[in-house]
């Protein structure tokens, strides 16, 4: 028998198959949706973060908290301000953050700095360390720990502390403190002169040496690692700077766009210099020739070749080679090594440049003149007049320049 519907058992079945489907469907959706809205969360967290670190190495000069003390708190505020930062949306709440909310950022006895934020702080209880976040105590000295603050007040109970510290031992030691679910840290350095266990010095010698040029603003000397500065480029005459030559134990720093992050070791910036053709010297067999004079002292003819030589003034000029040209081939040609061949009469110009600086040499050339042939024989020229009795000679000069007897 041919079954023309389905029994309501299937029709059931089919309902509750939809439903199971369309709940992985939904599910997954939202699954999806969720992870989304997680990576552009922590994408925004690295953001933020990143954008206080920039903002401290660009400004630090100016953040005398961080020079002292190797940390400081950026609001939000500031790196909106100061465009480090444009987009404070929370991607789960799709709300703008707080901009009173501060970014924590550290540098570390190594000079490696850090930023820390963090989304759900507190904006009403602020916690942060009383002191610097590097303390730097010298083998055997006493260690008073300086604790940390609440609201710029310093917390007697409720702080929970680990860590210690042992002066009688050089070592990099750290503390921890816990108040309330929050977490700061501080680097306790325990050094001695006599050991090479002693940590990273806070400062380091920079040294500039300009290479005979000259500095505005000579800033050589001791620096805490880590810091930035600003390196002007030097000036020098007839020359042009390109670069600085860089000389340090490690490769810890970092020089880019004239911003120098001093790294853990002392540092040595030597100016290069190019030195740049102020004038081209032109010689002749070793007769040096005035810019624009003839280039052979004589007559010159057609035919007559010779050598010239040119060189960069100063001599130490970085730049040597010598284009030769003519300003009229057909009159002179020069070889590219400053051969004068002279094919014609005339008149040319023969320059020599180095680089983009030229000096110049004349021709104006002839023929040679053909010497005077010796007179003919029977001629009038040399020959004694002859002797013709009761006629007049004289010499015929147009036409046969002969004696002519009448």
């Amino acid at each position: 028998m041919k079954k023309n519907a389905f029994t309501l058992i299937e029709i059931l079945a089919a309902i509750v198959i939809m439903g199971i489907l369309s709940t992985i469907i939904v599910t997954a959706s939202i699954r999806k949706v969720n992870q989304a809205r997680e990576n552009s969360y922590k994408t925004l967290i690295n953001s933020i973060e990143l954008s206080a670190k920039n903002y401290v190495v660009d400004n630090e000069n100016n953040l005398d908290d961080f020079l002292n003390n190797d940390w400081i708190n950026i609001s939000l505020q500031t790196l909106v301000d100061n465009k480090y930062l444009n987009n404070i949306k929370n991607p789960k709440t799709n709300k703008d953050l707080p901009l009173t909310d501060i970014v924590y950022v550290t540098r570390n006895y190594d000079g490696k700095i850090e930023a820390t934020y963090d989304i759900e702080q507190d904006n009403k209880n602020k916690l942060t360390l009383s002191g610097a976040y590097n303390i730097y105590i010298k083998e055997n000295s006493t260690y008073n720990d300086p604790g940390i603050l609440l609201n710029d007040n310093l917390l007697n109970s409720g702080v929970t502390i680990t860590g210690e510290v042992n002066t009688s031992i050089v070592k990099k030691y750290q503390i921890t403190y816990q108040y309330n679910g929050k977490t700061l840290k501080r680097n306790i350095i325990i050094y001695s002169d006599n050991t090479a266990d002693t940590p990273t010095i806070k400062t380091v010698t920079l040294t500039i040496n300009e290479e005979g040029g000259t500095l505005k603003n000579n800033i050589s000397g001791s620096y805490r690692v880590g810091k930035t500065l600003s390196i002007e480029s030097p000036t020098k005459d007839n020359c042009i700077f390109e670069g600085w030559e860089i000389t340090s134990s490690k490769n810890d720093y970092n020089l880019k766009n004239n911003i120098l992050t001093i790294g853990s070791e002392n540092i040595t910036l030597k100016a290069k210099w190019k030195k740049l053709v102020i004038g081209v010297e032109i010689t002749n067999n070793s007769t040096i020739i005035n810019n624009g004079g003839t280039c052979k002292p004589g007559t010159i003819y057609v035919g007559d070749s010779f050598t010239l030589v040119a060189k960069p003034i100063p001599i130490d000029a970085d730049e040597k080679e010598v284009k030769w040209s003519s300003s009229n081939e057909s009159v002179a040609t020069v070889d590219a090594n400053g051969k004068v061949s002279i094919k014609n009469t005339g008149n040319a110009t023969i320059t020599a440049k180095i680089s983009s600086v030229s000096s110049t040499c004349t021709i104006s050339s002839q023929e040679k003149e053909e010497p005077d042939k010796p007179p003919s024989e029977g001629s009038c020229y040399g020959n004694p007049k002859p002797q013709v009795l009761g006629k007049w000679c004289w010499c015929d000069y147009t036409t046969t320049h002969d004696w002519v007897c009448e």
